[in-house]
């Protein structure tokens, strides 16, 4: 009987535990964000990005989802502008990003000041590169 009560009041422990943890909350990331950039390009190999720092834009956010623009300097000394739109996943702290002209971001949230891409585009020729920012007071 003592096996049974015992299995009993475990079994509620468990459930109870279940039942006190809270989802995570959505960090506000409405801002701006800047920050380096490296990666792979096709046919050229590993590279720092020289240009200057990339520039995230966030200009607006509903819940999980926000959206803005993305400011790269490129070499040429012209600034490409990509419009964006993200996700962010259940955990609070990861989420996906679908830029308009291509291409794709896996982020992570690493503080309230802090965040990683890694791009991804598969087109011709194929780029990968990670951005580390910072959120610019």
């Amino acid at each position: 009987m003592k096996r049974i009560i015992c299995l009993m009041l475990i079994s509620l422990a468990i459930i109870c535990a279940g039942c006190t943890t809270t989802a995570p909350t959505n960090p506000d990331l409405v801002g701006n964000w800047t920050g380096p950039m490296k990666g792979y390009i096709e046919g050229i190999g590993y590279k720092e990005y020289p240009a200057g720092l990339l520039t995230m834009m966030v200009t607006k956010q509903n819940d999980r989802f926000f959206s803005g623009i993305l400011i790269e300097p490129l070499a040429n000394k012209t600034i490409d502008i990509e419009e964006f739109s993200a996700v962010i996943h259940p955990d609070g702290k990861t989420f996906s990003m679908v830029e308009y002209n291509g291409g794709y971001n896996h982020g992570t949230i690493i503080s309230n000041n802090e965040i990683e891409l890694i791009y991804m585009n598969d087109a011709e020729p194929a780029l990968l590169f990670i951005d580390t920012f910072q959120r610019v007071p």
